[in-house]
């Protein structure tokens, strides 16, 4: 049985892309593909929390060593168990593994430990995967999603205290891919821009799969998780400062009685620094492209099926 990997990343469409194989399971489940998206894993004893993975390989001690042997045992069991229900390829979705945005976004680094956690997710899984998919977005445009989605679920600094680090973070799209090659080192890496996937869904979504048709895959029409233009996050601010601790579900309803008594203030990072993201996306876009034969970068327009 082949495995495939989607890794997301956050703020990329990712749930529209499985939405959208989704809709259709039960053809790609005739052709012998068993879809896991990140409520089935999470459902899964095991496969549930990457964090628990990661945490339980730091650990030099034999209950975490037992522990992750009675995961492993699981996964190999359900691993099995799809293998008999006929599936002979197994896409698991789950963003997650590259590792929280808060963390991204308080260290100024674009998936600092992702080596770490997905060699301790790559140890419970039964074999290595065939194929990876993760899809690259413009620097500017994923950390300003990122802070807009995460200051809703917990307290972050102002923007403008993290902006100018996060424009000049060292780490990019280019180094995130050289992990994901280091722990999976037979894989096929298959990559697409986030800007073109509302054009090229049903592509994209072939090429992950290794289909040679984009039959019976259609696009999501409406955009799913999407961040906003961020036009609350200073009235979320003062929010905070006025009610530390409050919860998500408290922050929702004081927002909808407390919108447009402060004015909109999105995040922006400064023309230079946007300018210099731009470019570096475009050389990081360009270096990518110039890697090893197993890693593909998918053209808007020309998308092509992965082979197999």
């Amino acid at each position: 049985m082949d495995l495939i990997l989607h890794l997301g990343a956050h703020r990329t469409g990712s749930t529209a892309l499985i939405r959208c194989l989704m809709r259709g399971e039960r053809m790609l489940a005739a052709e012998g593909l068993s879809i896991w998206p990140h409520k089935t894993q999470r459902a899964l004893k095991g496969l549930a929390s990457t964090p628990l993975l990661y945490a339980l390989s730091l650990m030099d001690d034999a209950g975490a060593g037992k522990r992750l042997d009675r995961i492993r045992a699981e996964v190999a069991r359900r691993f099995a168990s799809a293998e008999e229900a006929g599936a002979k390829r197994l896409l698991l979705s789950e963003e997650n593994m590259l590792g929280p945005m808060r963390e991204c976004l308080m260290e100024a680094s674009l998936y600092p430990v992702v080596a770490d956690r997905l060699t301790a997710y790559a140890s419970v899984l039964p074999f290595e995967p065939r194929r990876i998919g993760l899809a690259l977005r413009g620097y500017a445009g994923y950390w300003l999603s990122s802070y807009v989605y995460v200051l809703r679920r917990h307290p972050l600094p102002r923007f403008s205290d993290l902006a100018p680090a996060l424009a000049a973070a060292p780490r990019g799209w280019v180094d995130v891919v050289g992990d994901i090659m280091t722990v999976f080192p037979k894989a096929e890496i298959l990559l697409w821009r986030q800007e073109d996937l509302e054009d090229d869904m049903p592509g994209i979504a072939a090429a992950l799969l290794g289909r040679a048709t984009t039959e019976g895959l259609h696009p999501i029409a409406r955009r799913i998780n999407t961040a906003g233009d961020g036009a609350d996050c200073e009235l979320i601010h003062r929010i905070r400062e006025g009610e530390p601790g409050i919860s998500p579900e408290a922050l929702k309803e004081r927002l909808e009685a407390l919108r447009g008594t402060v004015p909109a203030a999105p995040p922006r990072f400064s023309s230079s620094e946007s300018t210099a993201m731009e470019a570096r996306y475009r050389d990081d876009l360009a270096r990518i492209a110039a890697l090893s034969g197993r890693v593909r970068l998918l053209e808007k327009g020309r998308v092509e099926c992965a082979p197999g």
